[in-house]
């Protein structure tokens, strides 16, 4: 019997020792809930950066290795913010494996990078969903990370930027993750206003399948225009088109059917949305010297949960955990208001300055 409709969902061939376990009934083709990139954004020749930005953070030492070795034996007691400092060094040793101009040999064990094995040469970026988990991870880190945080962040924008520049040399026109992002947010919400209200049973599971698609390509070019510093224009609504995204993908079960509500467990948590938030200058903007955006700012705040639940799966979450804001940010997830926070206090921590330029 054959489970899987598509050749990319297979299960992966049996190996001698391993015995196949099927738990449940598969009917149908499965609910895509990770698209894969747009094939005309995919690189055919990965990009490498020329040059690592310097990390102001201290390397791992041999007791910390230690330390998380007894911790996964459970012999050892660990905090929250050494468990996400274990996880920034595993992410920041995944993006150099991948980008690093020189060959790049990862700590291994107790090692503390020594290793037998000859580092391998950089395989590249192709298209920055590789590096997903890393521009995750930046809207967790809290105050305490700072320096963390700054090295991500700049680590982050370069292989955006080398990526961009790239792809606008080998296609016509440059690229802009904002003008990709505005793209998907407009043509999911016509499908899903248009033709989701009209469609039934399988059409219906496609249409979803496609406002999914969309929308998460969206929400994802809408990061990387902010992680990438463009310019974006005074008066857009990419923000709210954004949280609404966010809700749309919550609404969707494993089977592909559309919930009239958001689940809370699908949903990031509100530190989560406000870090975006306060990256994008044109929100505090336009919170300011318009009434009923503010208004509408609150209410779509709001509708996010003050912590994301931990037993939403990896594949469905749209966040990852949420992170602590310190003081006046964590005042303004409360309040659902950016006044709290100000730019003086999250904005200018959360949001390095803009470029003055267009986009490459």
């Amino acid at each position: 019997m054959k489970l899987f409709g598509r050749k990319d969902q297979e299960p992966p061939l049996p190996v001698e020792g391993w015995k196949e376990r099927i738990k449940g009934v598969v009917q149908g083709t499965a609910f895509r809930f990770e698209p894969l990139a747009p094939k005309p954004d995919r690189l055919e020749t990965p990009v490498l950066l020329k040059e690592l930005p310097e990390a102001p953070f201290p390397e791992q030492t041999l007791r910390s290795r230690l330390r998380r070795f007894l911790a996964g034996k459970r012999i050892d007691r660990h905090s929250r913010e050494q468990r996400l400092l274990w996880r920034f060094y595993d992410t920041v040793d995944q993006v150099l494996s991948l980008v690093s101009p020189q060959p790049y040999q990862a700590a291994r064990g107790f090692g503390l990078g020594l290793s037998r094995e000859e580092a391998a040469p950089s395989p590249g970026i192709s298209h920055p969903y590789q590096i997903k988990a890393a521009y995750e991870l930046l809207a967790e880190l809290p105050e305490a990370f700072a320096a963390e945080r700054r090295y991500l962040d700049e680590l982050l924008a370069s292989i955006l930027i080398a990526y961009r520049t790239e792809i606008s040399r080998r296609t016509i026109g440059s690229l802009s993750f904002f003008r990709e992002s505005q793209d998907y947010f407009t043509s999911a919400y016509r499908i899903e206003k248009s033709s989701l209200r009209n469609a039934r049973d399988e059409a219906r599971i496609a249409a979803c399948q496609q406002i999914y698609d969309s929308y998460h390509h969206g929400i994802n070019y809408y990061i990387f225009a902010l992680l990438a510093r463009e310019t974006l224009a005074p008066q857009n609504n990419s923000f709210m088109m954004f949280c609404n995204a966010l809700h749309f993908k919550a609404r969707i079960e494993w089977n592909g059917n559309l919930l009239d509500r958001a689940l809370s467990r699908k949903l990031p948590s509100r530190n989560w949305v406000l870090y975006f938030a306060l990256r994008d200058r044109t929100v505090l903007r336009q919170y300011q010297s318009d009434a009923n955006y503010a208004r509408q700012f609150k209410g779509m705040l709001n509708a996010f949960p003050e912590e994301a639940s931990s037993k939403a799966g990896r594949k469905d979450k749209p966040a990852a955990r949420s992170a602590r804001l310190d003081g006046a940010a964590r005042a303004a997830a409360r309040t659902g208001s950016l006044k709290a926070a100000g730019p003086a206090d999250g904005l200018s921590r959360a949001q390095p300055q803009e470029s003055a330029g267009e986009p490459v």
